[in-house]
């Protein structure tokens, strides 16, 4: 039987009703919204292209406000004209805040995109008569848990077809094969490619691997030879890379939907969305403040946004010290840090690379610039470790306190270095592969490492919580003598602790989303 009959039977898991298709007024309505920069190195002509300012989606699709189209200096060439990227995401931006609203509600089935076709294309005709590089066009604006592939495939080729902007607006979700159509809102105009999504920091996308839901009871089904259905497996997992890889998506991500087991959904955070070319919206605002689990968190985020992978060092190197924290994965160039003055607000910084990283700079400046630095061991030494061993430096650097201070120092001269957090510590909990690992730098945990060390014998230099070379040595020299089922090495670890008899709801206290975890 041909394979292409085959593939219209492909569904996703535990198929649903059909979804509602309306026309409706979201995603903004008559409310104000405001793109947000998730991290300054996210940047780019859109977000600053709009700035900060709240803006006002007109339900008119004849008119925009001329306010909403200006041009940062980040998006001009030298000679003052806007470049093409800068036009396409004015595009984009101008068709979210005033295009005409069509709205997917539910499981998505078969035969929703002829009815989302007749519905829409009138009014898609008389904006865009070629039915083709349309910069303006409508949205979408999608709430669905999944439902069929084959139909999310023909639904994302209409989109791509109208050049359609795909929304999630706050509270709403979009869910496995409803993805793939959220992601296909990515279009060229004039050989210029750009994404046109757009997600509300309060929505919920989610990936996973796609389910080949065949039923055996259809005769078409039951008689295909093995081939055929090995063939179709193939033929529709290279469709879904297809369409990732030509709408924009990284392979990292794509590698990720993969890897997530069909029973399990891996829901993407702020930061993947925006590494993804989905612009985000909020009804307002919001700096990030939190505490050490959540730093560890938004540290962890930002890491699986740029390496689609998790890193124990982030907890391992994790040091904080009242209004100054860093961490850091050195064999990947990566390093987060920032500092707060009298508020709860974060100011951030992140390292993506080493060449041209801020925090080589004030490692610099805390040894050549900063007032009496110059006599100071423990910048020198610094300094030298940096700038011979680049990123490998911090981790081999034993006093990791002398970071803090540089940063610190460095923070209170260079104050606009580090920028705010336009996103709350609640849109970025822990990744569930960090659950379950001890917080190793944690002060009150290695205080009470460095207590029970001296009782047992092992000089860790006193005890004052930090988790100095000579703790570390102390640490390495315990886990050789009385720890046998500890990992050989210098970490902190629960089997180190149990051997020193340190009680399980003590360990439990430092335990990454322990309910008892103390920050």
């Amino acid at each position: 039987m041909p394979i292409i009959r085959l593939l219209c039977l492909i569904l996703f898991a535990h198929p649903a009703l059909a979804a509602t298709i309306t026309l409706d007024r979201g995603p903004t309505g008559n409310r104000e919204v405001t793109f947000i920069i998730p991290e300054p190195s996210f940047a780019d002509g859109l977000a600053f292209a709009y700035g900060e300012r709240p803006l006002q989606r007109q339900e008119d699709t004849s008119r925009f406000k001329s306010a909403n189209t200006t041009f940062d200096a980040r998006g001009l060439t030298p000679d003052g004209a806007g470049n093409a990227y800068t036009e396409i995401s004015k595009y984009a931006a101008e068709s979210f805040l005033n295009g005409r609203i069509f709205r997917l509600e539910g499981s998505i089935t078969v035969g929703d995109t002829d009815r989302l076709a007749r519905l829409a294309e009138p009014h898609l005709r008389a904006i865009c008569p070629a039915g083709q590089n349309c910069p303006h066009s409508a949205i979408l604006s999608l709430n669905s848990p999944g439902g069929s592939l084959a139909e999310a495939m023909r639904l994302a080729r209409f989109i791509k077809k109208w050049s359609l902007v795909t929304v999630v607006d706050k509270g709403d979700r979009c869910e496995s094969a409803c993805a793939l159509a959220f992601f296909s809102a990515f279009d060229e105009f004039e050989g210029y490619s750009g994404a046109r999504r757009f997600a509300h920091l309060e929505s919920r996308i989610g990936i996973h691997q796609p389910i080949l839901a065949l039923d055996p009871s259809d005769p078409r089904v039951a008689n295909a030879r093995p081939a055929d259905l090995f063939r179709l497996a193939n033929l529709a997992t290279g469709e879904v890379a297809r369409l990732f890889l030509q709408t924009g998506v990284s392979i990292g991500l794509l590698d990720r939907m993969y890897a997530t087991p069909p029973d399990d959904m891996l829901i993407l955070s702020p930061f993947q969305l925006v590494s993804e070319d989905a612009r985000l919206f909020d009804d307002r605002t919001t700096a990030f403040a939190g505490d050490r689990s959540d730093l560890i968190a938004l540290c962890a985020n930002r890491f699986a946004a740029r390496h689609h992978s998790l890193s124990d060092e982030l907890i391992d190197n994790f040091q904080m010290a009242g209004d100054a924290f860093l961490t850091f994965d050195a064999g990947r160039n990566f390093l987060c840090a920032g500092h707060r003055d009298d508020g709860p607000d974060w100011r951030i910084m992140t390292c993506l690379a080493y060449d041209g990283c801020a925090f080589i700079g004030f490692v610099k400046w805390a040894y050549e610039y900063g007032e009496g630095y110059k006599e100071t061991p423990d910048f020198e030494d610094l300094y030298i470790w940096i700038t011979e061993r680049g990123f490998l430096g911090f981790r081999e650097y034993s006093h990791r306190s002398i970071l803090l201070r540089a940063l610190r120092d460095h923070a209170a001269q260079r104050y606009n270095s580090y920028r705010p957090l336009q996103i709350p510590a609640s849109a970025l909990p822990m990744p569930p592969e960090l659950c379950g690992k001890l917080d190793e730098a944690h002060p009150a945990l290695v205080l009470t490492v460095q207590q029970k060390l001296a009782t047992y014998g092992f000089d860790a230099d006193g005890a004052d919580g930090s988790l100095g070379p000579k703790t570390r040595t102390a640490v390495q020299a315990a886990n050789a003598q009385i720890a046998p089922n500890a990992p050989p090495g210098n970490r902190i670890t629960p089997a180190l602790l149990r051997a020193m008899r340190v009680p399980q709801t003590t360990i439990d206290r430092f335990t990454l989303c322990h309910p008892s975890y103390r920050d």
